[in-house]
């Protein structure tokens, strides 16, 4: 894969993983919520090229809920790649950033079996009726991060 072509699927992916959380929290209740991804403007190999949050309040969210809003992220990027919540590793830490992992209520690195069940319904509902609007957010997401601040 070239260097572009890394950079473009990075950012893609980044942009999948904040629109999971959006479209997600949207579903979910969240009134308030938006996201951003940006350029990483020193990145080193082992680093990601693209980063991104999601900014909401999240104080009146069952646990339950929160639990789905954590892990849609990655379940986006997820089903994204055409694969399912079983493929996710949850062993591993860097799967799930802290924020992710404590919406989740989990340590990193130690799922429960409410993270996995969570897991499996935000991939079904990402990767059906939330789909078009999930797209739609990424792309937003996408060509905000083209234009200058």
């Amino acid at each position: 894969m070239t260097p572009v072509r890394f950079e473009a699927f990075d950012r893609r992916r980044t942009a999948l993983h904040e629109a999971g959380h959006v479209v997600m929290g949207r579903a979910i209740g969240i009134r308030d919520i938006c996201a951003v991804i940006w350029r990483n403007p020193k990145p080193t190999p082992d680093e990601k090229l693209w980063f991104g949050t999601t900014m909401c309040q999240t104080r009146r969210i069952s646990a339950a809920s929160l639990r789905l809003f954590g892990v849609a992220g990655v379940a986006a990027e997820t089903f994204s790649e055409r694969l399912s919540a079983e493929d996710i590793d949850f062993y591993e830490p860097a799967c799930m950033s802290a924020s992710d992992w404590a919406a989740c209520n989990c340590e990193p690195g130690v799922p429960d079996a409410a993270l996995f069940e969570a897991a499996d319904e935000a991939v079904n509902l990402l990767g059906g009726r939330l789909w078009p609007d999930l797209l739609r957010y990424a792309r937003k997401l996408i060509v905000s991060s083209r234009q200058p601040c």
